[in-house]
């Protein structure tokens, strides 16, 4: 007989686990969420990816004797930062807000959360984030002759100072 001696298939066990996952209920989906500027409320529909943010404590490490080690929680990780792409109009929508919250120093308020079609668009608490004291930056936006399919999609780091959640 080839192949390992002890090989055998368990459909069983397989069923089991595939009936425990769909028990689980719908999983929610990444193109389900909605990011809201509160400044800037027009730009909700601009935003093509964003993340939920970190969440965490700072770690405090001790060492006792015999040098055996262990780390605690320690302050609240209240600031971080994410990443968002954005959608450019003809208009010039969004570098319009960019220009205006870095020359006059704007910090603003995020709203992130989920936005499932079958609840719709009532999103669990859990998937509810508010950044405040938040600062914004572009990188550099692309442009290309040679790709004649792309939009232009500036890509933004927010770094927020405090995040309810």
């Amino acid at each position: 007989m080839a192949g390992p001696h002890n090989a055998k298939g368990d459909t069983k066990f397989l069923k089991q686990k595939f009936l425990k996952n769909v028990a689980a209920g719908e999983k929610m989906m990444g193109t389900e969420f909605e990011m809201k500027i509160e400044e800037y409320p027009d730009l909700t529909v601009l935003i093509r990816s964003t993340q939920f943010p970190a969440m965490g404590r700072s770690d405090v490490e001790d060492y006792g004797q015999m040098g055996m080690g262990f780390v605690q929680n320690g302050v609240l990780e209240n600031k971080g930062e994410i990443a968002v792409t954005c959608v450019e109009t003809i208009t010039g929508t969004v570098l319009e807000m960019l220009r205006k919250v870095v020359r006059d120093k704007q910090y603003l308020t995020i709203t992130i959360e989920s936005t499932p079609e079958s609840t719709s668009g009532k999103g669990a608490k859990s998937h509810s984030f508010k950044l405040e004291h938040t600062k914004i930056r572009s990188d550099a936006i692309d442009l290309s002759t040679e790709d004649t399919a792309a939009i232009v999609k500036p890509s933004l780091t927010l770094q927020y100072n405090w995040c309810d959640f």
